[in-house]
């Protein structure tokens, strides 16, 4: 379970008290710090936005829907990613909450396991966002090159230690110095390989958006 604040507070606004108590509940169970509100005014009033790392956000709700407190947010050029939930799939909405840059678009009730899935997500491609493809891509380039060079360097120390007395202290040690760098750019991989997807399925949306558009 991941520990509350490592990815700072979720908020969700929802009309639907039963909505919000069991959302907040099924992210809480997973570790979340969670903050709810019965509507897009009072989120805003909150000053909640500069806490939030990722929105839960009903559509149809009255006074501000969802879309309009996207758009808002939008001109504000918040950079914290939306996932929609409605119990009222329309297509139309959902293109033109995917155009404006949500992540994600759910239909109540949803699959809990997709539902955390899109926010761990959501969450790991906030922090690619303001990045460059070529960025990303060097990023994840570096980071296989330095798990191979550690995975090489193990494999010497291994060779190593055959030629020494069996528990020779410089044999031991070597061998598990490096193979404690392999686990830490093997870290360092798997993490530049999540951003790495995570920031394709980012683009896949907004290229799919783009190609929407063209079609219409």
């Amino acid at each position: 379970m991941r520990r509350e604040h490592d990815f700072g507070v979720i908020s969700i606004v929802d009309d639907d008290e039963s909505i919000r108590a069991a959302t907040k509940a099924l992210l809480r169970s997973v570790g979340y710090e969670v903050r709810t509100f019965a509507s897009a005014e009072l989120f805003l009033k909150s000053g909640a936005l500069r806490e939030t790392e990722c929105l839960v956000l009903d559509i149809r709700m009255p006074g501000i829907d969802g879309l309009e407190l996207q758009r808002r947010l939008n001109e504000a050029e918040s950079l914290v990613p939306i996932i929609f939930v409605t119990a009222h799939d329309d297509a139309t909405k959902r293109r033109a909450a995917i155009e404006a840059g949500a992540v994600d678009f759910f239909r109540k009730p949803f699959d809990a396991n997709a539902f955390v899935a899109a926010v761990e997500a959501a969450l790991r491609a906030k922090g690619t966002r303001t990045r460059t493809p070529a960025e990303v891509n060097a990023n994840l380039t570096a980071a296989r090159a330095a798990y191979r060079k550690a995975q090489a360097a193990c494999f010497k120390a291994e060779e190593m230690a055959k030629d020494l007395p069996p528990g020779h202290p410089d044999g031991t040690q070597a061998f598990r110095s490096a193979n404690q760098q392999v686990a830490l750019a093997s870290e360092r991989y798997e993490k530049a390989l999540r951003e790495f997807v995570d920031f394709s399925r980012v683009s896949e949306r907004s290229e799919g958006a783009s190609t929407a558009r063209e079609v219409d």
